[in-house]
Parts: C-alpha cells; sequence; structure tokens
C-alpha cells in the first residue's frame, strides 16, 4: 500500500462511514504507548539530536510573503532576462514522530522568488497535500515515515497500521500520503509538487508570487499509482515520462503522459525483488530503469536498522526498452553494485559501425545505508550499453564529490556540452559548498573537463543550482545558476543567481531572504510566459 488509489476510490470515500469512535480512541492509546517506548528507548540510549532537525536542516514555522526585497545586482537588466519565479521544493515537517525522522520525511514546503519589473518577492508556503490536511486537522503526525521504519519499534508500527486497517482508521491511503516534498515539473501549463510514493500535486503561481494549492493531480482518474519525484520532459515533444517503484508487485510501473496532459501509456515492468529506484533516464528514442541493490525488505528493520539496506552482493542492472514498449521488451544490463540518486543525463549515438550506444553519467555511490542516509562519497560515473553487441562499460569520470546535476532543459535525452553539479564537503554531513561545471565533450585521460567552479564562501552552504538559459543564447551555457545559500556564521539565507558561462564567483544578483531557507531538494524556474498561462485548475 506504498502506492495511492484511483481519484475514483478518493470521491467514494467520502461517502464511507466514519471509523468507530472508540476503536480510534483505542489506537491513539495504542499510539502513545508506543511513543512513550520511544522516549524510554531515546533515554536509556542517550541518542543524540538528530542531525536533519538542527541547524539549517531545522524546519521553519511561518510562512511569509515579503515583497519589494533589497537586492544588489552588477547589471540591472539581468533582471529583465530572468522574469518569472524560481521555486526550490524540500522536506520541512510540521509535526514528526519520536519513532524517528529522516531527511525525506518532512511535509512539502515550496520557496519561491518572485522576479517582475526590476522587483523581487519571497513567498514560502506548504504545500496543502491531503496528508498535511489530515495531520493538521488530529495536530500530530498519523503517518508512518521512512525514519520510523527501523527497529523493533518500527516493526510494531507497521503491524498496528495493518490493523487500523481493518477497523477503518488507518492512513487513508485512498485519499493520498504523499508529502509532495522532493522536486518539482513544470507540464501542461502546471506546476506539479513531486514525491516518489503519491500523486503529483498541481500549485498555481499567482502573478506576484504566491503559491495556491490546486490538489492532487491523478490525470482523471487514470494515474492510479505513483509518479516519480523525476520525470523527465521531451522538449521537442513535450511529452512527459515517468515510472514508480513499490514494495508490492508489480515492484516497477512506468507510464507517459502526452503533450496534451493525457496519460497515454502504462507498462508494468518485472523485477526481481523491491528497490529504492529514485531516478531514471531517457533519450530520444529510449527509457532506461536502474535496479541498483537497495532493497526492501522489513525484517531488516530488526537485522540492519532499516528496511531498506544495500545488498553489495547483487549487481546493478538497467533496463532498456523504447518509449512506447513494454515489459516484453525490456533487455537488462549488469553493471557492478552501487547507487545513483540522480543522473546527469542519457543519450543514444550511432558510432562509425552503425552501433546504438546508450551513454548516461550519474553522481554513483560505492554504497549507502539510507536509515542514516550514509552514502560512500557520490562522483560523477560514466556507463555505456551498446545496444547492438550488448556489450556493456563503466568507469568513475570525476574525482569530485557532487550531486544534484543540473543541464540545459531541453537537451534532456538528447547529447549535451555541459553540466553543473552542487560540490559536497567532505568534512560536513550532506553539505553543499559551491558547485561545479563540466565540459562532457571533453573526455581526457578517462576524465570529463571540470571547466569552472564557484565557491559560497566560509560557512556558506547550498544546494542544487539550476541551469536557466538565456534568451536568444548563442551557446549551450549561455545562462544562470540559481540558488539559495545559507551563511551558517550570521544564520540568513541569500537567492544569489550567478553567470553559467564565466562561472564567476561574484553573484550577478544577490537577495537577503525575510528568513532562512532550509536545505532542501530541487527547484525550477518558470518563466513570465509559462507563468502567465497557466492552468489554474484540475481536470
Amino acid at each position: 500500500k506504498i502506492f495511492t488509489m484511483s481519484a475514483t476510490t478518493c470521491l467514494k470515500e467520502k461517502d464511507r462511514e466514519l471509523p468507530n469512535p472508540l476503536a480510534v480512541q483505542f489506537f491513539k492509546i495504542v499510539d502513545t504507548i508506543i511513543y512513550g517506548l520511544a522516549c524510554i528507548r531515546d533515554r536509556s540510549l542517550e541518542n543524540p539530536p538528530n542531525y536533519f532537525l538542527e541547524k539549517n536542516f531545522k524546519p521553519v514555522q511561518k510562512e511569509l510573503f515579503e515583497k519589494d526585497l533589497k537586492f544588489t545586482a552588477s547589471d540591472m537588466a539581468v533582471l529583465d532576462e530572468i522574469e518569472g519565479e524560481f521555486v526550490r521544493n524540500g522536506p520541512n515537517p510540521k509535526f514528526y514522530s519520536r519513532l524517528g525522522y529522516h531527511w525525506f520525511d518532512g511535509d512539502g514546503m515550496l520557496h519561491g522568488v518572485r522576479i517582475k519589473d526590476r522587483k523581487i518577492n519571497y513567498v514560502n508556503r506548504w504545500t496543502k497535500t491531503n496528508r498535511f490536511k489530515r495531520e493538521e486537522e488530529e495536530q500530530r503526525d498519523i503517518y508512518l515515515r521512512l525514519g520510523t521504519l527501523n527497529g523493533i519499534l518500527g516493526l510494531i508500527s507497521v503491524a498496528v497500521l495493518k490493523i487500523k486497517e481493518s477497523f477503518g482508521v488507518g492512513e487513508n491511503v485512498a485519499m493520498g500520503t504523499g508529502t509532495a516534498n522532493t522536486a518539482l515539473a513544470f507540464h501542461d501549463g502546471r506546476l506539479l509538487a513531486l514525491v516518489e510514493n503519491d500523486c503529483p500535486y498541481a500549485v498555481n503561481m499567482l502573478l506576484d508570487g504566491e503559491f495556491e494549492t490546486l490538489g492532487r493531480h491523478d490525470y482523471e482518474g487514470k494515474l492510479n499509482h505513483a509518479m516519480t519525484a523525476h520525470p523527465k520532459i521531451d522538449a521537442e515533444t513535450n511529452e512527459l515520462m515517468f515510472f514508480c517503484y513499490g514494495a508490492t508487485t508489480p515492484y516497477l510501473t512506468y507510464a507517459v503522459i502526452n503533450a496534451e496532459g493525457k496519460y497515454v501509456h502504462k507498462a508494468e515492468i518485472n523485477i526481481p525483488t523491491p528497490v529504492m529506484m529514485h531516478d531514471f533516464a531517457v533519450t530520444e528514442k529510449y527509457s532506461i530503469f536502474q535496479d541498483f541493490p537497495l532493497e526492501f525488505h522489513p525484517k531488516n528493520m530488526i537485522t540492519k536498522g532499516s528496511a531498506y539496506s544495500f545488498n553489495p552482493n547483487r549487481p546493478t542492472r538497467f533496463g532498456v526498452m523504447g518509449r512506447y514498449e513494454t515489459n516484453d521488451n525490456v533487455r537488462w544490463f549488469n553493471f557492478a553494485p552501487g547507487f545513483i540518486f540522480h543522473n546527469f543525463n542519457a543519450w543514444e549515438e550511432t558510432n562509425e559501425k552503425g552501433e546504438t550506444i546508450i551513454s548516461i553519467i550519474g553522481c554513483r555511490s560505492d554504497s549507502i545505508d539510507l536509515g542514516v542516509l550514509k552514502l560512500e562519497p557520490p562522483r560523477p560515473h560514466l556507463y555505456t550499453i551498446n545496444l547492438t553487441t550488448q556489450e556493456t562499460f563503466e568507469t568513475s569520470v570525476s574525482d569530485v564529490l557532487c550531486e544534484f546535476p543540473t543541464i540545459h532543459p531541453d537537451k534532456v535525452g538528447k547529447p549535451n556540452q555541459f553540466a553543473y553539479c552542487a560540490t559536497m564537503d567532505p568534512t560536513r554531513e550532506v553539505m553543499f559548498n559551491g558547485v561545479v561545471k563540466y565540459d562532457l565533450s571533453n573526455y581526457k585521460n578517462g576524465k570529463i573537463e571540470e571547466v569552472g567552479r564557484i565557491n559560497y564562501g566560509q560557512n556558506r552552504f547550498g544546494g542544487e543550482a539550476i541551469f536557466v538559459p538565456r534568451k536568444n543564447a548563442k551557446t549551450e551555457d549561455e545562462g544562470y545558476l540559481m540558488t539559495f545559500v545559507y551563511d551558517e556564521k550570521i544564520e540568513e539565507s541569500d537567492f544569489v543567481v550567478y553567470d553559467a558561462k564565466t562561472m564567476s564567483e561574484k553573484a550577478l544578483v544577490s537577495v537577503t531572504l525575510p528568513q532562512r531557507v532550509p536545505f532542501g531538494f530541487h527547484g525550477l524556474f518558470v518563466e513570465e510566459s509559462k507563468l502567465k498561462n497557466q492552468k489554474d485548475y484540475l481536470p
């Protein structure tokens, strides 16, 4: 039941009988007992504070909307070039469990910077998911989270949830249990807030920058499974490709939304065991699934501390199929065990022998402990698949520790020259101190060439830097990098814009925000024309 159900089911849910009040009260007592045991456990183990609830991982509780912020700009004309709204998604829990909190668990919060007529506004809003609204009504956390799926208490919580469902007081899967906290996509005139265990939530951006949650978008009831946080949009056809994974069969499902926003293709893909599959890749003709050995086994909550555990004895497998093909057409290729959260890109080419070669670059770790988010330092890694001869090849292509890669949005699934990646501070856990620029076309001595780097400065940390192309650009790298940067010393966050071509460390635009922005995940930039032509309704 990691997946949601269809909108038809959601509508019927309103007509169901309310659960027995005595059952509701009984299970509240059970929850209180479990929480009490968690408190006793924490005191007996003298557990340190949760790293992902401290400093700038700590959630903010105020929703602000501030207009006409003061800023510095090296050239005011830059503001004319970037009219639109920068939006970043991330976890910001309103309620969290004593059983455990994982960085991936928090409620989705959008932080937006609206640029128009050389003025800048800032807004932050929780995405009002069905889960968020129900927990607000209860004024407590009532859903299982990744951080709770550990130890004997985690296993007990799963068992109690199953019993709750038999009494009609469970999580109400039919209404959706996702947080919409991970990433964003703009497709068919709608901003979509995404998390990988639910349908997307459509969010309307008002012209002043304000956000308004429209609701859970299930494509007229046809999307009866989850959508990955990382769908791929073909810039030429405007098709949106995506997948979902789950703990019950089918463990992998793939689908396509066409340019008109219609759900037009679905394929259930056979894989041998449930795994976490955060990202995938597409080329102009193919979709590529990445079956890494991060496996889901509930018993591991006791034996290994988390329901997800890395199996170093099982190979990584990449499955390749045509965009509109099915499970029968998937071809699988083995690689060394490892894990990738995010890919740079993938593309296909024909060599001098007429053979079709697929290349994929991602930020690969040798292993990962998902429960505590400990991973071997990720580095750019190249995989190639010769579809004609079935030969494969892989190699590390950079020694730089980095994550959150971004590219020109029109180059998704096509050969691209430049990529940008957030550089990791090797002395700090999941902290990013700058951004590196790569020239993927310049492949020397087995490495891709680093052609620029921006360091945020002492005690300053950021995250994913979004590439925004310039209007009428003549080269692929003519554009801007946008991100939030947090200064630990003064505890303030800035919105910054850099020159992606020159990679100068001097920001073109810098705005100190009215409150800090907690570290988060992924964002995008919505240009002015798309803002003005949004669909402010669900079909």
